[in-house]
């Protein structure tokens, strides 16, 4: 039982976060970040569209200073 928890907080909280930051171009730190605020504010919703939305706003972000 022990094994099965520390696999999932290993699984949820490290290799979830980089895999998705990967293909986002986040760090998992954003990633991570993005899921909590989301979740905060809008819910289960916040937590879905919290990731994508963060990465638009990254972008954008990123653009802007790069001018």
């Amino acid at each position: 039982m022990i094994i099965i928890i520390v696999i999932q907080q290993i699984d949820g909280n490290i290799i979830g976060p980089k895999i998705l930051g990967d293909s986002t171009g986040l760090s998992s730190f954003w990633v991570i970040f993005a899921i909590i605020v989301g979740g905060g504010m809008f819910g289960v919703v916040g937590m879905i569209i919290g990731v994508p939305t963060f990465a638009i706003l990254y972008a954008g972000v990123k653009s802007l200073i790069n001018l």
